[in-house]
């Protein structure tokens, strides 16, 4: 590896680092002022959302699987968003030992509102770096 490859490396990890926390940051206060249970919610359960919404509906299984965790630790996290009111649960048509999962209303608000504030953030540094 040349030293120019490599100080450009460590220049593109920097930059990564300095957005990953103005991004978080950045959404960390104005979390405070949002009036749904999206405040509530941890990075993982954000991503369990995101993952839940692309798919449209899916089993605990699939979840664990797109989430990369095990399944009780799958289970323990949409235990907890069910209980938020993000997901819901319904009987599979197909498997009736299967639950099929899905966004509520709440959880769809949630992820929107989450993505914008991302988006926000994001917006905001890139305007900040420049050309």
């Amino acid at each position: 590896m040349t030293d120019n490859l490599l100080e450009q490396a460590r220049g593109l990890y920097r930059t990564i680092q300095e957005l990953k926390t103005h991004v978080l940051l950045r959404n960390a206060a104005t979390n405070a002022g949002l009036e749904c249970a999206a405040k509530e919610l941890t990075l993982p359960q954000m991503s369990t959302l995101v993952v839940v919404r692309d798919a449209g509906e899916m089993s605990l299984k699939e979840v664990a699987e797109a989430t990369k965790v095990s399944a009780p630790s799958a289970s323990s996290m949409v235990d907890r968003l069910v209980d938020l009111g993000m997901i819901t649960r319904r009987p599979s048509e197909v498997d009736r030992r299967e639950v099929r999962l899905s966004l509520s209303p709440d959880g769809e608000t949630a992820v929107t509102e989450m993505g914008s504030q991302m988006l926000g953030g994001l917006t905001d540094y890139l305007e900040k770096l420049g050309p």
